[in-house]
């Protein structure tokens, strides 16, 4: 193994243990489990299956094992987003009913629909190279859903510092720090 592979795999270890230990944190000092508080924690166990996942990925040995891999890896990249738009508008009491946001995730599911088939995977995987998984062509599906993901990941976080900031005046250290351990995987998606 190269030096730029084990330094990856350390840098998604550092990540993985940071975003388990917010999640603890949060989890252990909350006093009332809500429907937010539930949502943060799969936006948190999201990001974790998507980093090792990721590594998972990497570290492929012939084609069709990668392609399999790149669906298990984008599957949490695909909900990580609207999973956080959907905690932000939980927590900031934007919505009252986790039925209604769900619909946040609808355009989600659509697009994975075609890495279920290997028809049309093409659509979200134009290209990979085995001998380089950083080398990616990706289809318009992929495009759409991760656009759509960024979209949802911005608001999520509008919405929180808004709330943070009308309530309180100023930025609280805590909501830097979710924002942090769920924001890093949503911005790390495009590879």
């Amino acid at each position: 193994m190269d030096f730029g592979f084990k330094l990856g795999i350390i840098l998604y270890t550092i990540v993985i243990i940071y975003i388990v230990i917010v999640s603890i944190v949060i989890y252990v000092k909350s006093i009332n489990k809500t429907m937010s508080l539930y949502t943060l924690m799969v936006c948190h166990t999201l990001g974790v299956l998507w980093l090792i996942s990721g590594m998972n990925e990497n570290m492929s040995s012939n084609y069709s094992e990668l392609i399999r891999n790149v669906k298990i890896t984008l599957f949490p990249i695909y909900f990580i987003g609207p999973c956080w738009f959907l905690f932000s508008l939980l927590h900031t009491n934007k919505i009252k009913r986790i039925k209604y946001g769900l619909l946040i995730m609808l355009p989600s599911v659509v697009l994975y629909l075609p890495l279920l088939t290997e028809k049309y995977t093409y659509l979200v995987i134009a290209k990979k190279v085995l001998r380089d998984p950083t080398h990616n062509d990706w289809g318009l599906v992929y495009w759409i859903n991760y656009s759509y993901s960024m979209i949802c990941a911005a608001l999520g976080v509008f919405f929180l510092l808004y709330d943070s900031y009308s309530k309180n005046k100023k930025f609280v250290l805590k909501d830097y720090l979710i924002m942090i351990a769920v924001v890093l995987p949503v911005g790390g998606s495009n590879n």
